[in-house]
């Protein structure tokens, strides 16, 4: 005999959906996607920053007109240092460099000029610039100079 007491009852069952997975193992995409956020995870733990790094220096000036100044070191080798100059159209123009610790205990180092040519940055790091590329540069280049 059922008594009614606020409980479904039996005829209440979860019934899969014809064509959809009865589970996410079922599912190849949701496995996909517990794989993707794990190796986020995974990626972000093993990126973290050094929590007991220290600031070095920390040094900032600005002008108020364009120009400015700065520069900071940490503790576990990160550098940044950039100054910007008001540029001709009305940009701020910067030079700058940045470097951090590799895994085997070099250094990547970064140069970087941004001005009305756009942003440049050179490092023995960086691969070359393909000579396709180099083509299209160039080409847009010149399409620039007939304006």
């Amino acid at each position: 005999m059922y008594v009614s007491s606020g409980y479904p009852g039996p005829e209440c069952v979860y019934k899969p959906v014809a064509g959809l997975p009865k589970t996410s193992s079922d599912d190849p995409h949701t496995d996909n996607m517990k794989l993707v956020v794990l190796a986020c995870l995974l990626a972000v733990a093993a990126a973290r920053p050094d929590k007991d790094a220290t600031i070095l220096a920390d040094e900032r000036s600005d002008d108020g007109d364009g120009n400015f100044y700065y520069r900071f070191e940490t503790s576990n080798g990160i550098k940044k240092e950039k100054t910007g100059t008001p540029g001709v159209e009305g940009q701020s123009n910067m030079v700058g460099s940045f470097q951090f610790p590799l895994d085997d205990g070099s250094t990547a180092t970064f140069t970087f000029v941004a001005d009305e040519n756009g942003y440049r940055v050179e490092s023995p790091l960086l691969p070359p610039i393909p000579a396709y590329v180099q083509k299209q540069i160039d080409f847009a280049r010149s399409q620039g100079k007939r304006r």
